[in-house]
């Protein structure tokens, strides 16, 4: 079906029950009904707080009511209604805050298309025209779009994640179904907020200016008197503490240009372009910063991004595999105490990361971590505490790119290294190569005694998995047996992978570890059915890497060259 097929029409509040309109809705509505968790007929209304709800007998008509009393769009394909969209105007907004901070939104009650009309973005459209307040009122115009769902919603969570709403709260539990417990999500998408400092009057297109793009995390967060999470980068103390940084570094060593630290910062964009728990990272995300940093590259000579620290070694990866020529710094740091706390690293951290971004001594480009008194290559990063303030170190036999605190000392083969990573590269936008998809149809395992080849065979076979990463154990030894052996061990699975053409990487439990496969016979067995040496590469690189070759589309052949190269310093 073609999308000129659709014409989508406002309706606002359906007042005659009998109307076609009405009638239409309560046909679809009918036919989605089992689609929803709880159904749709065993609510009250379209309103129904979930966490009480008592389930009555089964009956749309509640439902239905409420959703005519709302307003609604709808889509038609010739005279027929084949979907419907219902949202309340400036409602709810107590379940969004801090996200909206009292500004009108348009609450999402409804989403319902007929199963035939499927997979023809009629979601997609909705929203466009919600959040672009294309051919709806302008009474109803709002810049803010909420709704929430159940936590297994994934087809419209993901929708919501590519569009770029964050997940505002959980309610734990509060959905039930055959006797199953789910969870409701809330999100909301707000206008970014952005903030520009500047400290000249002389502004040119020459000057040097950094982006500073915030996406949560602990270095990003207060928190209110309810102890919910609010996003610094909207704050006054955030904005103060980044002038006040680059003022420093503005005013030291001048007069003395050619012996400076830093570049003069003549212009600092701050946006916020996330708010979330770096632990609900996706690699959505990850494609929503790629494009940011594309859309900005020709306006800004570096770019600093803040970020929680729990996945922090993923994002830096994903950026490194996705930014082909990256020509020019972009630097990630966060905190381990909050912003204004007691003993908070995060003004420390923030102000090193603007330190490496706008140096002069060196030309630095690349994906890089700035974190404590380390700088990391970006498919290098691993965070090794939850404490200390150096938190993360150079994986494996990976060199540092250099070390800060007082001073900058870079160390000069750790940054060739590094440089080697990006050859040739970008000046302007035009110059990228980039490659900003990833397929997570993978699974990581870690071995253990007894592990069955069941295991694989079925999630390849009933859950679509493309890839396999599996932490063995020694120098990359899965209990892979030579032919012939008897006692139970992985070789079937082994054999399946290969011939099915599924790439699996084994890396080692060894925290310190190199996954070569060439030293013990299970290793060198299970390389003779195609299985990949992680080598030195971390989990988070190899993790991101995998996913980043599959949905390539590569064939299995060349998945298998290509992880065993380093394309970015991922492998010594």
């Amino acid at each position: 079906m073609a999308k000129s097929e659709v014409i989508y029409k406002y309706l606002g509040t359906v007042e005659d029950e009998n109307s076609a309109d009405a009638q239409a809705i309560k046909v679809i509505l009918e036919a989605c009904d089992e689609d929803f968790i709880p159904m749709l007929s065993f609510r009250s209304d379209a309103k129904t707080d979930l966490k009480e709800m008592k389930f009555h007998e089964k009956d749309i008509t509640p439902y239905w009511k409420t959703v005519l009393s709302q307003k609604n769009i709808a889509a038609y394909i010739g005279d027929t209604m084949v979907a419907f969209l219902s949202f309340r105007h400036d409602d709810d907004k107590e379940h969004f805050e801090p996200v909206v901070q009292g500004e009108v939104i348009n609450y999402v009650s409804t989403i319902c298309v007929l199963e035939k009309y499927r997979g023809n973005h009629i979601t997609t459209h909705f929203y466009d025209m919600l959040e672009g307040n294309k051919d709806i009122p302008e009474d109803v115009f709002s810049d803010c779009v909420a709704t929430r769902t159940w936590n297994e919603n994934y087809t419209h969570i993901g929708i919501l994640q590519k569009r770029g709403f964050t997940l505002t709260h959980t309610t734990v539990a509060d959905r039930k179904q055959d006797d199953i417990d789910y969870d409701t999500v809330y999100y909301c998408k707000c206008p970014k907020r952005r903030h520009i400092l500047t400290f000249s009057d002389k502004q040119d297109a020459s000057g040097y200016k950094v982006m500073v793009i915030t996406t949560g995390g602990t270095i990003a967060q207060v928190h209110d008197e309810f102890d919910r999470t609010v996003q610094q980068a909207t704050s006054s103390p955030f904005k103060d503490c980044i002038s006040t940084i680059v003022k420093q570094m503005n005013q030291s060593g001048a007069g003395k240009s050619e012996s400076r630290e830093s570049h003069f910062v003549d212009t600092v964009m701050i946006e916020e372009l996330l708010n979330k728990d770096s632990s609900n990272i996706v690699p959505a995300d990850w494609e929503v910063l790629v494009n940011k940093i594309v859309d900005e590259y020709d306006n800004y000579k570096a770019f600093v991004i803040t970020h929680g620290t729990n996945t922090l070694g993923y994002t830096s990866a994903a950026l490194s595999f996705a930014l082909g020529r990256l020509g020019k710094p972009v630097v990630l740091t966060g905190s381990q105490v909050s912003f204004g706390e007691p003993g908070s690293d995060a003004q420390m951290n923030l102000e090193n990361a603007l330190r490496i971004a706008t140096y002069s001594k060196y030309d630095l480009w690349g994906v890089m971590v700035v974190f404590g008194s380390k700088i990391i290559n970006g498919t290098r990063v691993k965070k090794t505490t939850e404490y200390a303030y150096d938190a993360f170190k150079a994986f494996g036999a990976g060199k540092l790119i250099g070390d800060i605190g007082n001073s900058i000392k870079i160390d000069e083969s750790g940054l060739e290294a590094h440089r080697g990573n990006w050859r040739n590269p970008a000046k302007s936008r035009d110059e990228l190569e980039i490659a900003n998809h990833f397929n997570m149809n993978i699974a990581s395992f870690t071995e253990f005694p007894g592990m069955t080849s069941k295991i694989f065979k079925h999630l390849v076979d009933n859950c679509g998995i493309k890839g396999f990463i599996l932490r063995s154990t020694g120098a990359g030894d899965p209990n892979v047996a030579a032919l012939g052996v008897r006692y139970e061990n992985l070789r079937e699975a082994f054999d399946y992978l290969r011939r099915k053409k599924i790439p699996i990487i084994v890396t080692t439990q060894a925290p310190d570890g190199t996954a070569s496969m060439d030293i013990n016979t299970p290793g060198k067995e299970a390389r003779k059915l195609s299985a990949i040496p992680a080598r030195d590469m971390s989990m988070e690189s190899m993790t991101v890497k995998l996913a980043w070759l599959i949905a390539k589309g590569l064939p299995y052949e060349e998945i298998r060259k290509q992880m065993g190269q380093s394309d970015h310093g991922e492998i010594k």
